[in-house]
């Protein structure tokens, strides 16, 4: 899946590091380039812009200065994470349950506070309140706060998984 890029990020966010596949995984969840120069193979660093918009740069910046985003130093996940949170739609993000699931019949639970990747564009089916949605946990977007908090619990998945 690749989004269209009408998507309104709401986190400024950035990682010392600088890959073609984590540009990849920026651009599939629906971020630009903002300046498509040599600056994706010069520098080390790619940050998200700017609140509310959908662009990332590659920059180099000091890691001494923590200023413009989220820090999230070298963690991917977290990163991605981070990066994914948008209010038009729930694509490669992170929800936590908000209560102790069980599935008798698949042999499955989900503990209360538990995570999980939402790998479609919208988790609750279209017009389905999350209360009365029975294919779905109780849970909310996971906010910058428990996503920091869980980060060794987050996971890059490949693309065979997506």
């Amino acid at each position: 899946m690749i989004l269209k890029n009408n998507n309104m990020f709401t986190q400024d966010c950035f990682i010392f590091k600088n890959t073609e596949e984590l540009r990849k995984r920026l651009e599939k969840i629906g971020y630009l380039l903002l300046t498509e120069t040599e600056t994706e193979i010069l520098y080390p660093h790619i940050q998200t812009v700017a609140k509310y918009s959908s662009f990332y740069d590659c920059i180099f910046r000091d890691k001494e200065r923590g200023a413009g985003g989220i820090n999230c130093g070298d963690n991917t996940a977290l990163f991605l994470a981070i990066a994914a949170l948008n209010d038009e739609n729930d694509y490669m993000q992170w929800f936590v349950t908000e209560v102790d699931q069980q599935w008798i019949n698949q042999g499955t639970w989900a503990k209360k506070g538990s995570l999980f990747i939402c790998l479609e564009k919208h988790l609750y089916p279209e017009g389905k309140n999350k209360d009365f949605c029975s294919t779905v946990v109780p849970c909310h977007k996971a906010t910058v706060e428990e996503l920091i908090a869980n980060k060794d619990k987050l996971k890059i998945f490949t693309e065979d998984e997506i």
